[in-house]
């Protein structure tokens, strides 16, 4: 309830600022904007409206706090070739200044994670560009992919014309803006086959898993409340007669003495009634096997091995199981969810900033540096290891081997050679004298 209190809690803060009115106003458009009801083969439920906010999920609002906590590691920097080929990156630019510092009321890493928040539930993420009197953006702003939407042309192969923002208003109204393409950074997560002007949702295909994983709490939440029971059948012996009122009486009694601090408590009645109870235990519906299952899936769409936020899941194992496990978990997690969203972020950043300086996006790009990234770093073993092996392989030098597990070079000539080298520098040293004549009596042969 925590992290779901700081989402709502930021969300209510871009209302302000940002155009976002509530979380009961996330929901699925098609292209004419209107809200569509999504149903499945076999199915006539309304699988939206049974799953309501994608942020009243406990397993997605951890998804998303992992997405809040790993987006912000990497730094997002301009970069371009040198003459030898070698990405470098350049001084700090105006596009880069604004990543970081895009407006008066929030920070870059905060825009990072609202679009990240976009990104993944809905496959789209927009920004909205502010320019001063001369053209140049001067701020940024998330913009809730529930609040805008792209206006077609008749051709629906040619770009959309604009955006139309639903800008809300302080009286609770809202106020249709139209905003220039040059004006918005859409980014989207694919193609949306029944769209292709929108991003791809994954959750399209999984509101189901939603509403299960939403049951499944809901079930043991209520089934702990009520001290593990699922239901219980008051029936009066057949001497007793009793009225309504005596019959919800006996309701509250039994409920306040097998729930909440009195649920061991010792229950006296005055009559006599037979106490039936229908399923009793998660094992009845199965709860135990069936409930990793819609938290898998969900993890799945966001690209995150469960371990990585559920260490229970890996601390199963134990000891250096546990931990190969949740590190490899970590860096798989980041590799498959982070990267691939940052990739996508730093293109929309090249052609959606750049050029509003006159940049030439051929020589100069955004990216993001990973290099200071904890789950990306090798385990120093592993790593000692590696080189270690790439030295005795005469691949790298002593020194060149040094380097890369981050220690000083050796003085002298020592540390410039090769494995080979040094060892037969060294056999060379502990040679019988007659030895080392002999042998360069043999080399003078060979040379003659």
């Amino acid at each position: 309830m925590g992290i779901y209190r700081n989402i709502a809690k930021s969300l209510r803060s871009f209302n302000k600022y940002a155009g976002v009115t509530s979380l009961s106003d996330f929901g699925w458009r098609n292209f004419g904007g209107q809200l569509m009801t999504t149903k499945y083969a076999g199915s006539d439920l309304a699988w939206d409206q049974e799953a309501g906010s994608l942020f009243g999920n406990a397993v997605i609002t951890l998804c998303l706090q992992y997405c809040f906590d790993k987006v912000v590691e990497p730094i997002v920097e301009c970069v371009t070739n040198d003459s030898k080929g070698e990405i470098i990156p350049i001084p700090r630019n105006e596009a880069i200044n604004l990543l970081l510092h895009p407006n008066q009321l929030y920070s870059g890493n905060d825009l990072l994670c609202a679009l990240a928040m976009s990104y993944k539930t809905s496959g789209n993420a927009y920004i909205r560009k502010v320019r001063n009197g001369g053209g140049l953006p001067t701020e940024l702003h998330w913009v809730p992919e529930w609040q805008i939407r792209p206006v077609l042309q008749n051709d629906t192969t040619l770009p959309p014309t604009g955006y139309v923002w639903e800008k809300p208003l302080s009286n609770g109204q809202t106020e249709k803006v139209m905003l220039l393409p040059r004006d918005v950074i859409h980014i989207r997560n694919g193609v949306d086959p029944t769209n292709p002007h929108m991003g791809y949702s994954e959750f399209k295909a999984l509101l189901r898993a939603v509403v299960a994983d939403n049951e499944i709490d809901t079930c043991t939440a209520v089934m702990l409340r009520n001290k593990g029971i699922l239901g219980t059948v008051l029936t009066p012996k057949a001497e007793v007669e009793m009225t309504p009122q005596q019959a919800e009486q006996l309701k509250t009694k039994i409920r306040d003495h097998s729930t909440g601090d009195s649920r061991a408590d010792i229950i006296a009645l005055s009559f006599p009634v037979e106490i039936n109870q229908l399923n009793s235990s998660a094992q009845d519906l199965a709860l135990t096997s069936i409930g990793d299952r819609p938290m898998q899936r969900i993890c799945g769409a966001f690209g995150i091995d469960p371990t990585a936020i559920f260490q229970s899941t890996a601390a199963q194992g134990g000891g250096e199981k546990y931990g190969s496990m949740r590190k490899q978990a970590l860096e798989s997690s980041y590799r498959q969810c982070v990267i691939p969203m940052l990739a996508k972020f730093a293109e929309a950043f090249t052609y959606g900033l750049l050029p509003d300086w006159g940049v030439d996006t051929d020589k100069y790009w955004i990216e993001f540096d990973y290099t200071r990234v904890a789950d990306l770093e090798e385990d120093k073993n592993e790593q000692a290891t590696r080189v270690t092996a790439m030295w005795q392989a005469n691949l790298v030098t002593q020194n060149e081997a040094r380097a890369m597990l981050g220690l000083p070079p050796m003085e002298g000539d020592e540390g410039d050679v090769l494995f080979t080298e040094l060892s037969m520098g060294i056999a060379q040293q502990f040679m019988p004298e007659e030895g080392k004549e002999d042998d360069s009596l043999q080399n003078t042969v060979r040379n003659d």
